[in-house]
């Protein structure tokens, strides 16, 4: 199954990846804006020309009772994500706790630049879980989940990042 989403961040491209590799801002973005319990880097390097980071955070299963009754009331996922900066596009991988090699969910964000000088990110992630009896089911739980979580994303970053970024990109306005 692919998830198509597609919106618009008040930042510029390379902004809207640097951020992601923002520690200090990605964490409030996934506990307070997605609703994750917990999120925490496991590896990150961006000290070489690709960067690269491994985090990894606790949800709570919003699922079918059957799906909840395999995989648990939360679960642990842990996402990668490798960039080369100048580019627009990212690849994505995340990797559930539970049930990890029945389940493949990859794909890209890539980000273009608008003339309002924000940017439009578009994330395209197929969805693969096979387990007897509950594989759709559980495809269509996870895609749903990944198209809430960038609504989410996109909603936080907007209202809560984007003015702190143009505050810090615009010193002289705040000189009086």
């Amino acid at each position: 199954m692919i998830v198509s989403c597609r919106k618009d961040f008040h930042c510029d491209s390379q902004t809207y990846f640097k951020e992601l590799f923002n520690y200090e801002s990605r964490e409030p973005r996934e506990t307070k804006g997605r609703g994750a319990l917990s999120f925490r880097v496991k590896e990150s390097d961006t000290n070489s020309p690709t960067w690269k980071h491994k985090v990894e955070f606790k949800e709570q299963i919003d699922a079918p009772a059957p799906v909840r009754k395999l995989m648990g009331e939360t679960v642990l996922v842990e996402e990668e994500i490798i960039w080369t900066p100048g580019e627009n596009k990212a690849h994505v991988t995340y990797r559930p706790g539970t049930l990890a090699k029945k389940t493949h969910i990859s794909g890209t964000l890539t980000a273009e630049d608008t003339e309002k000088g924000d940017c439009r990110v578009t994330m395209e992630t197929e969805v693969k879980i096979k387990v007897f009896a509950l594989g759709s089911i559980m495809e269509k739980t996870a895609a749903g989940k990944l198209q809430k979580d960038f609504e989410k994303d996109v909603t936080y970053f907007n209202q809560v990042l984007a003015p702190t970024l143009k505050e810090q990109s615009n010193p002289e306005k705040n000189n009086f």
